[in-house]
């Protein structure tokens, strides 16, 4: 008869340090951060198919880039918002790069409605 070994057991890690409350909260953060850039870019994609040729294509169309611009806006303001959540709710900060892209793609739909409230 064959005698079973007995190793020893392995030390499971977990796969972050962070508290699960963290980890929902940072991937909520950066799904923002994710669809607040898309939305601006199809924004900016509309935008650039609605003067082709120097003509505006439709109503329907105008009426999507202001959707999209609107939606980037608002979800814009929830990531800004959500970075001293973030940081206040995690062990270790992010990375200062993913806050300042954060900052940047949060800002950009605030800075494109000024810009466009200004001039025509």
């Amino acid at each position: 008869m064959k005698k079973r070994s007995r190793g020893k057991r392995a030390i499971v890690q977990p796969a972050s340090l962070e508290t699960p409350r963290a980890d929902a909260i940072t991937v909520g953060w950066m799904l923002s951060m994710v669809t607040t850039l898309l939305c601006e870019v199809g924004a900016l994609v509309v935008r650039a198919a609605l003067f082709r040729d120097g003509q505006p294509l439709s109503n329907a169309v105008s009426a999507m880039f202001a959707m999209l611009l609107f939606s980037a806006f608002v979800v814009g303001i929830a990531s800004l918002l959500l970075i001293p959540v973030v940081y206040k709710v995690r062990r270790d900060p992010p990375p200062r790069s993913i806050t300042i892209a954060v900052v940047i793609i949060g800002a950009a739909p605030l800075v494109t409605m000024a810009l466009r409230a200004i001039g025509p």
